[in-house]
C-alpha cells in the first residue's frame, strides 16, 4: 500500500475489515454457502490429527452417490 510510508504505525489492524471478515466467515459457515465455508477435507484431516471431534473425521468407508 502506497500510503503506509505516511503512517506512524504500519501494522495497525483495521477493526472494521476484521469484523466484516469474521462475520462473513461465520455466516458462510452457518449457511453452508458453497465455496465459502471453511469446512473441507483439510479441516477435517486437521481435526483427526488433533484427535478431536471424532464424528467430523473424514471416513473412507462411505460410498459416493
Amino acid at each position: 500500500m502506497h500510503h503506509w510510508f505516511n503512517l506512524d504505525v504500519r501494522h495497525c489492524i483495521d477493526v472494521m475489515h476484521v469484523e466484516k471478515n469474521m462475520c462473513d466467515s461465520i455466516i458462510d459457515t452457518l449457511l453452508n454457502i458453497k465455496g465459502k465455508t471453511k469446512d473441507g477435507l483439510n479441516t477435517r484431516q486437521d481435526l483427526a490429527e488433533m484427535s478431536i471431534r471424532d464424528q467430523l473425521h473424514p471416513r473412507s468407508d462411505v460410498k459416493k452417490i
